[in-house]
């Protein structure tokens, strides 16, 4: 019995340490506050329904924030599915806005898809500055946030800061809308909260950062993807849209804090309620969003949606 248990012990300490090396993931390395415990979100991960997505989902945790090799490469997966390896990495990207780094790319024989490839968007090097300066700007906002705030005044802090700090990237736009190759570094950046907190960004760096800095300082807080009709006087527009939704106790209220940073009235889309919001936002998701959309806020058949609790 003796003997038994010592191997049992053997075997527990080598399990732990495999998983210490190989296995646990690699951590983000943010900065936090003294005053306010972040919030970890998991929602787009528990609404993952396949043990096939949900295994894309924590592979790519335990290797997004390791230094990439010479091809740039993070991970892989042979014989996935492409459409579970989707919905996997966009859980990620939605639960982890800091990972701005991260592209989705396919090997090929033919036509066949051979792998599925996680890679970081820049090199080694570049990719090591860009996240100092990120980090950076992160604990400028984190050392700003005044001690004591109550939830609903962390929101308006916060709102108020991004809208300071950045301003719309309508050179981007441009961009998006001639579909310039030569500019995709431009928009990558732009729609990443790294693009926001660096001064520049469309809608989605705009929600990205919001629900970043507001999950820092321990508010729930999520992107809202959709469509949005224009609003009048406004001249920034993009067909394909993103916004947030903020856990205030127990009710999901929506923000858009990009057309507030382009309007006179700086409160007009801030806490609305999601009937509010969807007089002129659409959150229903286009082409493989639809299912992931459908796992993570439940549509219903008139395309309004409801948050998980």
């Amino acid at each position: 019995m003796k003997k038994f248990l010592q191997v049992l012990l053997v075997l527990a300490i080598v399990g732990g340490c495999l998983y210490y090396f190989f296995g646990r993931p690699v951590k983000a390395d943010l900065p936090e506050s003294d005053n306010y415990t972040p919030v970890v979100s998991h929602y787009s991960y528990d609404a993952l329904t396949t043990d096939e997505a949900r295994e894309v989902y924590e592979k790519i945790e335990r290797n997004a924030y390791k230094q990439p090799d010479k091809d740039r490469e993070l991970c892989s997966f042979d014989d996935v599915d492409e459409t579970q390896f989707y919905l996997g990495f966009k859980a990620f990207r939605d639960d982890h806005p800091d990972a701005f780094w991260l592209s989705m790319g396919y090997s090929r024989t033919g036509l066949k898809v051979t792998s599925c490839n996680v890679l970081s968007r820049y090199p080694k090097e570049e990719l090591k500055e860009m996240k100092d300066d990120f980090k950076t700007n992160l604990e400028e906002f984190l050392d700003s946030v005044p001690g004591g705030l109550s939830d609903e005044e962390l929101e308006e802090y916060t709102h108020d800061y991004l809208m300071d700090c950045c301003e719309y990237d309508d050179e981007a736009l441009h961009d998006y809308e001639t579909l310039e190759d030569e500019t995709s570094e431009r928009l990558m950046i732009a729609g990443s909260a790294y693009g926001a907190l660096n001064g520049k960004a469309v809608c989605e760096g705009y929600a990205e950062a919001y629900q970043l800095l507001l999950n820092r300082v321990g508010v729930d807080c999520v992107v809202i993807q959709g469509t949005a009709e224009k609003p009048e006087n406004y001249f920034f527009y993009e067909p394909t849209h993103a916004w947030n939704a903020v856990k205030n106790g127990s009710t999901w209220q929506m923000t858009d804090v990009t057309w507030d940073d382009g309007q006179s009235d700086i409160r007009r889309y801030y806490n609305l309620s999601i009937a509010e919001m969807m007089e002129d936002h659409d959150a229903r998701a286009i082409d493989m969003d639809t299912v992931h959309y459908s796992m993570f806020f439940g549509l219903v058949g008139d395309g309004n949606l409801f948050l998980p609790a």
